[in-house]
């Protein structure tokens, strides 16, 4: 989630107990108090036992794991280069270290999720878009 050009945006952190913290924006009104809220916009993290969120478990774990190749178990819509996905996150997971999410910074809860990964030496974030149908992986990204 980028931050807008406008001055009378703010980032603001929406506390919902564990992991479950969300980031959003929110535009004033002006900068002077009494300011009001006209939008505010929020990031949905996935519920728990739904199909986001045990992608988005299986990941981490995998992350944060040893193995090299990308696990069978976590299965990828067809035409995705499994190798270079999974070297792609090791390399991340190298940079950053052991790894547990953090705040949700963006998506829609059902089939994607964009969450804080913060890790011994960094903080990265975790990108994540699915097929609610099948539960295949179809976007796997991260970034500094």
């Amino acid at each position: 989630m980028t931050r807008p050009a406008d001055p009378n945006s703010t980032r603001r952190r929406i506390a919902g107990g564990g992991w479950r913290e969300s980031v959003g924006w929110s535009r004033s009104t002006s900068s002077s108090p009494p300011s009001r809220v006209q939008s505010l916009t929020l990031a949905v993290p996935p519920a728990a036992g739904s199909a986001l969120r045990a992608m988005l478990d299986a990941v981490v774990g995998w992350l944060n794991g040893t193995a090299r190749d990308w696990p069978a178990a976590i299965a990828v819509v067809d035409g995705t280069d499994a190798v270079m996905l999974a070297r792609r996150l090791r390399m991340a997971s190298a940079w950053a270290g052991a790894v547990q999410v953090g705040a949700c910074k963006a998506g829609d809860g059902t089939s994607s999720v964009t969450v804080e990964l913060t890790g011994e030496h960094a903080t990265i974030a975790l990108t994540l878009v699915i097929d609610p149908e099948t539960r295949a992986l179809r976007l796997a990204d991260v970034t500094p």
